[in-house]
């Protein structure tokens, strides 16, 4: 059986989720996020979360994930790993996003 749980902020947005998948047995997957908003309401941070039940039983393991957003356009520009090293650049012109 899976099962799924989610906070929200005051604001109404889904700042943290996690799910559990079984599997054979008594083994378990557990993931989820703690998501943390800028001062426009976007996902600027994303903590990403995962631990497997099994025999021995893991703890949790975290990885950050961060977005930066142009001022101007608004639009992700630019993804950055918990080191700060980019994972995916965004590139949005005039004839749409390449």
């Amino acid at each position: 059986m899976d099962e799924r749980s989610w906070k929200f902020d005051a604001a109404g947005r889904m700042a943290d989720w996690e799910e559990t998948s079984m599997y054979v047995g008594t083994t378990r997957w557990d993931q989820g996020a703690a998501l943390t908003f800028d001062g426009d309401g976007r996902t600027a941070k994303r903590m990403k979360r995962q631990r497997i039940w099994a025999s021995p039983a893991m703890g949790w393991q975290y990885e950050a994930e961060y977005t930066i957003f142009s001022s101007v356009t608004g639009q992700a520009i630019t993804e950055l790993d918990q080191n700060g090293a980019k994972t995916k650049t965004n590139l949005h012109g005039l004839i749409g996003d390449l």
